[in-house]
């Protein structure tokens, strides 16, 4: 199980590390939440020599400034070939993407959003880094993947992408759906590059504890056992024991 720098956000990377260093965890997820470091290249290698493997998550931190984006809209193509570039460098070979929202303009959004992905995945394949895109819900602005349907139709389109299963994010979806969740567990079982994990009250994404009445705890047999989990449960401030006891209730839920 990876645990990502989102649960350990609002201090460098370099203090997050050593505290999830010390809470005993050598897989680490390179996401939002962190601050700068001087020099995150070398923050990466010193951390990778001491045994950590990491993976990279949407709009993660990897240059001085945080660089939010938007793949239903027109990209900037120069920093993803640098970040890509810089993955590659590091040794990093799995990085992940959220598709995207869009306001009124529906369809030129969907369509900008397959051609970024087209080109992402090109990119990452070139440099040997597997791309996934992750399942969504539906928001104010209308994030993609946060139905069935879309899904689908993304499957359908782009069959050889890879997908991050976030099963909180699935619990943002109505109540009467749990069907189409199910449905979109095992539509995904065999393309999933890693499955997220957190917990909410089925109306914002707010990053919880996992629970005995975490929703998806009765349906683990749907997905493959050797998948590769991410906690994103909320750890800020907290020690490395507390960090270690948490990672270890947490994998107690886990079957196989």
């Amino acid at each position: 199980m990876y645990l990502s720098l989102s649960a350990y956000g609002g201090v460098t990377t370099r203090q997050a590390l050593e505290t999830i260093t010390a809470a005993g965890i050598q897989q680490v997820e390179l996401a939002i939440g962190v601050r700068p470091d001087a020099n995150i290249t070398t923050t990466i290698h010193e951390f990778q020599q001491q045994g950590m493997v990491f993976r990279a998550h949407h709009a993660f931190l990897w240059e001085s400034r945080h660089h939010p984006f938007n793949l239903a809209q027109v990209i900037d193509q120069d920093y993803f070939q640098r970040m890509i570039g810089w993955l590659a460098n590091c040794g990093i070979k799995a990085y992940s993407v959220h598709p995207g929202s869009y306001g009124i303009d529906r369809s030129t959004a969907w369509q900008q959003m397959l051609q970024n992905l087209e080109w992402l995945q090109s990119l990452c394949k070139q440099q040997e880094i597997t791309l996934g895109v992750e399942t969504m819900y539906p928001g104010k602005e209308g994030n993609f993947l946060g139905s069935l349907p879309e899904i689908m139709e993304l499957r359908r389109l782009m069959p050889t992408l890879q997908w991050v299963l976030d099963l909180s994010h699935l619990n943002l979806w109505p109540s009467d759906q749990l069907l189409n969740r199910l449905l979109v567990i095992e539509e995904l079982a065999p393309h999933l590059l890693e499955i997220h994990l957190s917990d909410n009250d089925s109306l914002l994404d707010q990053h919880r504890p996992i629970t005995d009445r975490t929703w998806w705890l009765p349906w683990q047999h749907l997905w493959p056992a050797h998948i590769p989990y991410v906690l994103e449960t909320r750890l800020n401030r907290q020690s490395p024991a507390m960090i270690s006891q948490e990672c270890q209730r947490v994998q107690s839920y886990l079957t196989g």
